[in-house]
């Protein structure tokens, strides 16, 4: 027995061609470019009627204002992206009926950061998306999308902690940064915490100068405790993946980057464990 439904939103319209993709249809391209013929018409006109509606306010409060032409916009969407003539006035630019300056619509943003998140490379995460989106995304966009995560990076660190840990487990990892000289190791010190119910949770991260906070399990006498103390399984399990991220990159360009990578993975692995790390997915450009 056949169904019937009807569309009343462009979300729903994208919701159920993703459903029908995942039953095994096969749409080709052809359903991209009517979606997005479809979706300017959509677009379009809902610009022209936040020109009206505008034109018809500053009439009725004896301002004056006149239409002034169009400029043309691109909006990358899951059905690719679409060039949109945005009608203007001489005070009133209706792009911010589609989203105010953007570029690309906040869904696929989030796509791309889940992406990075996942430890995928700015280059493979164009590749990755590549057949959702129909059309390729350039190294340089990622990583400008990838800087919204530095607000992310701060609320982590400055984020209240539970006492919930019986344990704490500390340790260290060197990576590279760029500076005017050249080529530096920079160690990172990480804060592991052992909590009650078994789950392994990073709790920080933070990029170390002075030598005798990682020279810490020297002052342990007995080579036994000095062993113990000197690294763990899981945190080196952690740093592997660090490792396998980061190598890719080779040195960084500044200390932003290198917590910004370091919050994704960790972010990542806290995640594997079921533990809820703070990450809003959010695009505000």
């Amino acid at each position: 027995m056949s169904r019937t439904a009807t569309i009343e939103s462009l979300p729903q319209a994208f919701e159920v061609i993703k459903q029908m993709q995942d039953q095994g249809y096969d749409w080709g391209e052809d359903y991209r470019c009517a979606g997005r013929d479809a979706l300017v018409d959509i677009l379009e006109g809902r610009m022209v009627e936040a020109v009206d509606r505008h034109l018809e306010r500053m009439s009725e409060g004896d301002q004056a204002d006149r239409r002034n032409g169009v400029c043309r916009r691109w909006l990358l969407t899951e059905l690719g992206r679409i060039e949109l003539c945005v009608p203007r006035t001489r005070r009133f630019g209706s792009f911010k009926v589609v989203r105010a300056y953007a570029r690309r619509a906040g869904h696929i943003d989030r796509m791309i950061l889940a992406c990075f998140v996942l430890g995928l490379s700015t280059r493979k995460v164009s590749k990755a998306l590549l057949p959702e989106l129909g059309v390729p995304v350039s190294a340089s966009t990622v990583s400008r999308v990838a800087k919204t995560l530095d607000a992310a990076v701060a609320a982590f660190h400055r984020r209240p902690l539970k006492d919930i840990y019986p344990v704490l487990m500390l340790d260290g990892v060197v990576l590279k940064r760029k500076t005017g000289a050249g080529a530096i190791r920079r160690s990172v010190l990480v804060a592991l915490g052992l909590r009650a119910d078994g789950k392994k949770e990073i709790i920080d991260f933070r990029l170390a100068g002075d030598l005798d906070e990682l020279l810490a399990c020297f002052r342990y006498k007995d080579p036994k405790e000095r062993k113990a103390v000197r690294t763990t399984n899981a945190m080196e399990r952690r740093f592997r993946e660090v490792r396998r991220r980061t190598r890719p990159m080779g040195v960084f360009a500044d200390r932003t980057s290198i917590e910004r990578i370091l919050f994704a993975v960790f972010t990542h692995e806290n995640q594997s464990q079921g533990v809820s790390t703070p990450f809003p997915l959010t695009q505000n450009s």
